[in-house]
């Protein structure tokens, strides 16, 4: 699955997050994992069953300080997706499950170095426990 990496404090089960993908292998990442729907579905209309859409686009949101084995990240459902004539796009994501990194391949284009990562699920209460400590440190 492909990785956008970018350090953030705290991700949150259900809370949506705004992107704007300007970076050429973040463009990269977006096109590929909206390739696979109807144009439409990169033009804003929103990719849930009500729409046709059961296997959602995904990818992977790195947040933690480190894009290697043992490192904490974070499933991402692509909610909203606007990608514009120059290739940048805005985005809508909602975090739909917290995972460990288990291994990291790079991809080179000629202009950029995209991130695709294997992943290792976590119990739920493992979730809960990476948001309750986060919650804990930046609110103690």
């Amino acid at each position: 699955m492909p990785v956008f990496f970018m350090p953030d404090d705290l991700i949150v089960r259900g809370r949506t997050l705004g992107f704007y993908f300007f970076e050429p292998r973040y463009r990269r990442l977006i096109w590929e994992v909206m390739e696979p729907y109807p144009v439409e579905f990169r033009q804003g209309r929103i990719p849930n069953e009500e729409n046709g859409i059961t296997n959602p686009p995904m990818f992977i949101y790195a947040h933690r300080s480190r894009l290697q084995r043992g490192y904490d990240a974070c499933v991402v459902q692509v909610i909203h997706c606007i990608i514009n004539p120059n290739g940048t796009a805005n985005i809508e994501v909602v975090p739909v499950e917290h995972v460990r990194i288990q291994k990291v391949y790079e991809q080179v284009d000629m202009n950029d170095h995209l991130y695709f990562a294997k992943v290792i699920r976590m119990t739920k209460e493992d979730q809960d426990d990476i948001e309750r400590r986060d919650f804990q440190r930046i609110y103690p």
